[in-house]
């Protein structure tokens, strides 16, 4: 008799102090913790006295710490700004193994990401609104540095009362990657941490479109076109599906793919 079972999911605990400074300045300070956790077991039994079964756990545990603040110097200008510091413990690997007689070692790896961030909301006239921001990020994980900026812009303009036409463009970068088996229902979803031998992931994308209104705001009608390239990510080798009964569990997963993902979306809204 085979019994598996599969958990996966997360939960999450967050604190916020709001304090308003005065008219025109606000704060905000976060405390979070966030815990994602894959869990497979299986366990098989028959008639005689001996069960074999196996378990697999991959987690990841993230302390954030945040601080913003919100300044409105001009009716046509506000400020987004502040820090946020982040403590990630990755386990890609904690396997056991009833019909193994070796103790496997769980596998941990210990990242510390740190940023900076600014945006800007300008309106120099009453039919466009100009979005421009940055993020400065340092990440490390265990001998392993990476130091990145983040740009983005974002342009409205109101071409009529209820047509407005909008363009941005943004680039990304992210420190962890998530691997995952295609067609499996319970997804073996695994998320690993960016090293030495597997890079943070970068992706940049430009979109445009148009938001319309109809009937005083009753409909809301938007399409958008979009570009976006994808360097450095990373998936399981070809003939891989998990990363159990190996602890060199960096040796399934193939590294530095690209990707390109472009289309049109439409929204409607009643």
């Amino acid at each position: 008799k085979l019994n598996s079972k599969t958990t996966w999911g997360n939960w999450m605990f967050a604190g916020h102090w709001n304090r308003i400074i005065n008219p025109k300045l606000f704060s905000e300070t976060s405390l979070s913790f966030t815990r994602y956790r894959l869990k497979e077991k299986q366990k098989i039994s028959g008639s005689s006295s001996t069960n074999l079964g196996d378990k697999f756990i991959a987690s990841v545990d993230d302390f954030s710490i945040m601080n913003k603040w919100n300044y409105n110097p001009q009716s046509w200008l506000k400020l987004n700004f502040g820090i946020n510091s982040s403590y990630l413990r990755h386990t890609p690997f904690n396997y056991e193994n009833d019909e193994s007689l070796e103790n496997y070692e769980i596998i941990r790896v210990h990242s510390f990401r740190n940023a900076m961030f600014l945006d800007t909301k300008i309106k120099p006239f009453d039919k466009m609104t100009l979005n421009i921001g940055t993020r400065a990020v340092n990440y490390y994980s265990e001998g392993f540095t990476d130091n990145s900026l983040e740009p983005r812009i974002s342009l409205n303009y109101n071409i009529t009362k209820n047509l407005i036409f909008n363009t941005s463009y943004m680039k990304v970068k992210q420190n962890s990657h998530l691997l995952f088996t295609t067609g499996n229902f319970a997804s073996n979803e695994v998320w690993i941490p960016a090293t030495k031998k597997i890079k943070p992931a970068i992706s940049e994308q430009v979109s445009s479109g148009f938001i319309a209104n109809f009937l005083n705001n009753q409909w809301i009608m938007e399409l958008t076109g979009y570009y976006k390239t994808m360097n450095h990510l990373a998936t399981y080798k070809s003939g891989e599906i998990n990363l159990k009964g190996d602890p060199n569990w960096i040796s399934k997963i193939e590294t530095n793919g690209t990707g390109i993902s472009y289309g049109l979306e439409f929204f409607v809204k009643k």
